[in-house]
């Protein structure tokens, strides 16, 4: 097998990747431009100018990459929006803490306390949280030392160890 090929089959995936990704922004750059209504012309006739699209639709990959450069590198103003969104996504984080964390340790705790708070869990979504508790119960049950039960295997009759044995299977 060539060296190309192995190379190729070695790295598949990584490669495909990144081909429909450059497919991708340059299907997406033709239709800014309007690349395809160019080229469909002679197929479409006039229709094909519908396929132009206003920049008030749409931006192109390039127009997005020359913006974001200037706006890192050039004039520095995106540090500033992302300082305040930053500042923002900490806020709401320490107060997430801050808040969610005694009243879910104060509702595991009281009982009356967590028949208060159920309807707000309701709302945002009990399920999931049905879910955790049953895992961490489930977890909780397997971590005491209680024996289990011994569990009594049904006997094979003659006649279904011979169809086992004949399917490829074991028969005890």
């Amino acid at each position: 097998m060539p060296a190309a090929v192995r190379a190729y089959l070695a790295h598949e995936r990584v490669i495909l990747g990144t081909l429909m990704v450059l497919l991708l922004l340059i299907a997406w750059e033709g239709l800014e431009r309007g690349w395809w209504a160019d080229a469909l012309r002679p197929l479409l006739g006039d229709s094909a100018q519908r396929l132009k699209l206003k920049p008030i639709f749409i931006s192109s990959p390039t127009l997005i990459a020359a913006a974001a450069f200037r706006m890192f590198f050039v004039t520095g103003e995106i540090w500033r929006d992302l300082a305040w969104s930053s500042a923002g996504y900490l806020l709401g984080l320490v107060l997430a803490l801050a808040i969610g964390i005694p009243l879910g340790l104060a509702g595991g705790w009281y009982r009356r306390l967590s028949y208060a708070v159920q309807p707000f869990l309701a709302a945002l979504g009990r399920e999931r949280g049905e879910i955790v508790e049953h895992r961490l119960h489930r977890s909780a049950a397997s971590v005491r030392s209680r024996p289990r039960p011994a569990r009594r295997r049904r006997r094979r009759s003659l006649n279904q160890g011979r169809s086992a044995i004949r399917a490829g299977g074991r028969w005890p």
